[in-house]
């Protein structure tokens, strides 16, 4: 097998989108001011096989919910960590990152996606991996 040398290739121009609005969700950059509080209810709702994919515990308390946050940000410092809101009732309903950001190479990934219950079954799943796509 042979690649063709891409040309005219230029590195991305990667930019830190705040929030991203659809018609049933909102997505937006976690700040912990803002974000915290509605995350940690939304996350303590969550049963333990809803982390089954996800690379760490699920945080049952406070402290705990804190130090995983501070290892998140500390682990993934280039990620970007988004809330998914439902436009419906502004309530958070899951959280998608994107990841591994390459600028040079034109390459991310999406992951550490995770749905709670009051999505699950409803169109803001799609929606919320359309939306990064789409950026």
């Amino acid at each position: 097998m042979s690649f063709e040398k891409l040309v005219n290739w230029t590195p991305c121009n990667i930019q830190t989108i705040q929030s991203m609005a659809g018609h049933s969700c909102t997505l937006e950059l976690f700040t912990a001011d803002i974000h915290k509080a509605g995350l940690y209810d939304a996350i303590s709702t969550t049963m333990p096989r809803d982390w089954y994919y996800i690379p760490v515990y699920k945080p049952t308390t406070d402290a705990e919910f804190d130090h995983w946050i501070a290892r998140y940000l500390a682990v993934n410092s280039a990620a970007h960590l988004y809330v998914i809101r439902r436009k419906n009732d502004s309530q958070i309903c899951g959280i998608i990152c994107f990841l591994r950001i390459d600028a040079i190479n034109g390459v991310l990934e999406i992951g550490n996606i995770l749905f709670f219950d009051n999505m699950k079954k409803t169109t803001i799943g799609t929606e919320a991996v359309f939306l990064m796509l789409s950026t």
